[in-house]
């Protein structure tokens, strides 16, 4: 049953059986926080979203199976990709926040380089069990410390340090996995090519999935914003949300930038057409803004200048106090204009 796991593996198994029930169940507090997940992972729209991925996921599968690269001995690799990689991604960028951005391109490349390192170390090279089980705690430790330590300014150096620590043990594994496969080539075959590319073409075939599920939750927030900010004006609602899938479609950028400009904007609409006005001046191309330039808003016809700008707004500074106004809200003045 477990001749398909390394030792290192069976390792982290292990401690992970040990561990996290004791840490769970040994406190009430422990005890209260798993029943919490455990309701919220039971919620619809938690099983929804899981199942969804899941069926995915089973769709890649399928896929791979197809095209002869997937068969049932990446079976254990499927689980551990999803459990510890899908999943994690997934976690972390979804929904997307304004200080939380989705730089495809850059994840994708994060993660393969991390998905082959990963399996290069685990799958071609591990010491024995007793070995295996005095490390995996330790490697953990630090890597977990290091990952503390490198949130605070103060322990920035003990970061690097641990960090640094951390990187002579992956290239300490990496020699000896090196040699081994030097000593004896056929560790490296083709199955162990195809079991270092399954990872690696999942994740690949997931980053749409991920756009998708992104893009769904920028909508619903939208939606969210919009719903709220005109809950004086119910009959507005569902032509605005149509407008607004109309302006943003499908690209997460837009969909994002036109949330918050409603979110800042639509609730101070006297009237539908000035919804409408919203709509139109963000799909025109912005008006360019420089330090020191003088501005009048064009609701309010307060006139201020500008301290900086950056995509969609602009923080002004008025005689009261300076304020974030959205660009397209701005007029720019002639040099000399007064400020009535």
């Amino acid at each position: 049953m477990f001749e398909s796991f390394s030792n290192r593996e069976l390792a982290t198994g292990i401690w992970a059986l040990l561990i996290f029930p004791a840490a769970l169940c040994s406190t009430s507090k422990g005890r209260k926080s798993l029943a919490e997940f455990i309701k919220v992972l039971a919620g619809r729209a938690i099983l929804i979203t899981l199942s969804l991925l899941f069926v995915y996921v089973c769709w890649e599968v399928w896929l791979l199976e197809q095209i002869g690269i997937w068969d049932r001995t990446h079976l254990k690799d499927t689980y551990v990709w999803f459990l510890f990689s899908a999943l994690a991604i997934f976690l972390k960028y979804i929904p997307p926040t304004e200080s939380n951005q989705i730089a495809f391109g850059a994840l994708l490349k994060e993660t393969l380089c991390a998905l082959v390192i990963f399996e290069f170390i685990v799958n071609f090279y591990t010491f024995s069990l007793p070995t295996e089980l005095l490390l995996v705690p330790v490697v953990s430790l630090i890597a977990i410390t290091a990952h503390i330590a490198e949130k605070t300014p103060e322990h920035r150096l003990t970061a690097k340090i641990l960090s640094s620590a951390l990187g002579l043990f992956v290239v300490y594994a990496l020699y000896h996995t090196i040699r081994a496969t030097i000593a004896d080539p056929a560790i490296f075959s083709v199955a162990s090519a195809r079991q270092l590319l399954v990872p690696s073409l999942l994740t690949v075939l997931f980053i749409p999935a991920l756009y998708l599920f992104a893009l769904y939750a920028a909508y619903e927030m939208m939606f969210f914003r919009i719903s709220w900010n005109l809950k004086k004006h119910p009959g507005w609602q569902k032509r605005t949300k149509w407008r607004a899938i109309k302006t943003g479609q499908i690209s997460l950028r837009r969909t994002q930038r036109l949330s918050k400009v409603l979110a800042r904007t639509v609730w101070n609409a006297k009237t539908l057409q000035e919804v409408e006005s919203i709509f139109e001046r963000f799909c025109q191309p912005p008006i360019a803004l420089k330090p020191n330039d003088r501005v009048k808003v064009k609701t309010t016809r307060e006139t201020g200048q500008i301290v900086s700008s950056h995509v969609d707004f602009a923080f002004v500074r008025f005689p009261d106090g300076d304020a974030e106004i959205w660009i397209g809200n701005l007029e720019v003045l002639p040099d000399g204009a007064n400020s009535k």
